[in-house]
């Protein structure tokens, strides 16, 4: 794994504010509430509910050949002011799945500090698995999950929540360069009262 201070931070928090009018607008963007959690005031909860978030980034499958590496980038683009965050992330788990839904490979790290990323790599060539003969390109599937406090019970309510921008999956090779990027994924949000929304972006 490995830490640093993310780059262009003002790029990619306006990115995240535009993911919601992206939401609004574009058609291969789907949004749907995933469970019953309306009706609530999300200003009537001042105090900070540790572990009552749970942000779940599902990619679409892609292929893994021998000698490339799969990338994984999450950056903490929160606020410095701890009183301007409506989400504080505490720790994340990173899993790689095969073509069946197998777990592969799971890594657990604390979440890194505001205005920083952490990085996981998965090796292709670490695996032992077969993948399609001749080749050796393996199916796989990544999820990232995110897990956080905050002070609002229903999360997505809140008129100052915008979806988060999804972890970048890139493709590495053995030089170190980036060959492609894993586009397309599902992010799940659910709030500490139980209500859980989606957003679903083909890209």
């Amino acid at each position: 794994m490995t830490n640093n201070n993310a780059r262009h931070p003002l790029t990619v928090r306006l990115a995240a504010i535009m993911l919601l009018t992206v939401c609004a607008l574009q058609p291969g963007v789907y949004a749907q509430n995933t469970a019953n959690g309306a009706g609530r005031d999300s200003s009537q909860a001042p105090s900070l509910q540790t572990d009552g978030v749970v942000i779940l980034f599902s990619s679409l499958p892609g292929g893994l050949a021998r000698g490339e590496a799969l990338r994984v980038t999450w950056a903490n683009l929160n606020d410095e002011d701890p009183d301007k965050r409506v989400i504080d992330p505490l720790r994340l788990s990173v899993k790689l799945f095969d073509a069946n839904g197998h777990t592969i490979e799971q890594r657990e790290a604390q979440a890194v500090g505001a205005g920083k990323f952490q990085s996981f790599d998965f090796k292709r060539d670490m695996i032992n698995l077969p993948g399609e003969a001749g080749t050796g390109r393996l199916q796989i599937r990544c999820e990232v999950e995110i897990i956080g406090a905050t002070k609002f019970p229903d999360l997505v309510l809140n008129q100052a929540f915008a979806p988060p921008p999804p972890p970048t999956l890139e493709i590495i090779a053995n030089t170190g360069a980036t060959q492609s990027a894993m586009r397309g994924h599902r992010t799940t949000i659910c709030s500490p009262s139980g209500s859980c929304w989606a957003w679903i972006i083909y890209d």
